[in-house]
């Protein structure tokens, strides 16, 4: 195999300072893990796709390279590269020590391990060998299962979980402070929100809703029923629920709903249910309190 494929995924082999445009933000709650590089267990870790996997590989190869250890001791492989499909880990791994590091201790990561058939079997190998390696593997959880290793590797790795930000550390990695206080006075920058409302995934749960009917719009709906000869509706009640399940979104859209939150699954410093009301007002949903 050439070693020129794996370029790309070291570069730090060239210039180790460009490690630090991959290592994101500190996550406090990962400190185990990223430590976890000092030890000669395998470190695993596990975790749905975009949840900081390979984020914390690179903050672990900082921390190898602030303590001094040569930039040629570290391989970084993403399985995801369609290039490497042909190679096998033999092949990668008989490249990397021929041609970089022949003698030293390496720090092996192995990202989207899965990818590659007996992967289990390979590593188990080498740490049972005692070779000069440490193997960092990641893997997402829909394929990396740990009932897939949890014989061959029992006793010789240690297996974290990682999930995507919470709400908080969305706020706090984009700069985004939420005081119980300012929000109270109704303090919230127009920007705060555009960044907020544009990142739907990371926005707080609403734990319960209602979808309800204004008295005016419930009583133009039955009136144009009535005048095209149809049944009217019963109650502005069934109404909304029979809105909500339509399989037509244009019949949905022209009811004219209204939406009003009720529960916020988000620990933004509230401690009460009302408390909840005000944060959601802020961000500009309708409440039963407003």
């Amino acid at each position: 195999m050439e070693l020129e494929k794996l370029n790309e995924w070291n570069p730090w082999w060239e210039n180790k300072e460009l490690i630090n445009e991959l290592i994101g933000i500190t996550r406090d709650e990962y400190n185990l893990l990223v430590n976890s590089i000092e030890i000669r267990e395998i470190t695993i870790i596990t975790g749905v796709r975009r949840s900081g996997k390979s984020t914390l590989m690179y903050q672990m190869i900082k921390k190898l390279l602030e303590k001094g250890i040569s930039s040629k001791q570290i391989l970084f492989v993403n399985f995801d590269d369609k290039k490497l499909s042909p190679d096998s880990l033999d092949d990668i791994y008989e490249s990397y020590r021929i041609n970089l590091n022949p003698e030293k201790k390496a720090y092996i990561f192995f990202d989207e391990v899965h990818k590659k058939n007996d992967w289990e079997s390979w590593i188990r190998k080498k740490y049972d060998l005692k070779t000069k390696d440490k193997f960092v593997i990641s893997g997402s959880c829909s394929y990396l299962l740990k009932k897939e290793y949890s014989v061959l590797l029992t006793g010789r790795n240690l297996t974290f979980e990682v999930f995507p930000l919470d709400f908080k550390e969305f706020l706090l990695f984009n700069n985004i402070k939420l005081e119980k206080e300012n929000i109270e006075k109704g303090i919230l920058l127009e920007k705060s929100k555009i960044v907020i409302l544009n990142k739907k995934d990371k926005l707080p749960h609403i734990s319960v809703y209602q979808a309800a009917f204004p008295k005016k719009n419930f009583e133009k709906i039955n009136s144009a029923q009535a005048k095209a000869g149809k049944q009217t509706f019963a109650n502005p009640r069934n109404l909304a629920a029979g809105s909500v399940r339509q399989l037509d979104p244009a019949v949905t859209k022209e009811r004219r709903l209204d939406f009003h939150a009720y529960g916020l699954l988000a620990d933004l410093g509230q401690k009460k249910h009302s408390e909840e009301h005000e944060i959601l007002n802020a961000f500009g949903f309708k409440t039963d309190s407003k």
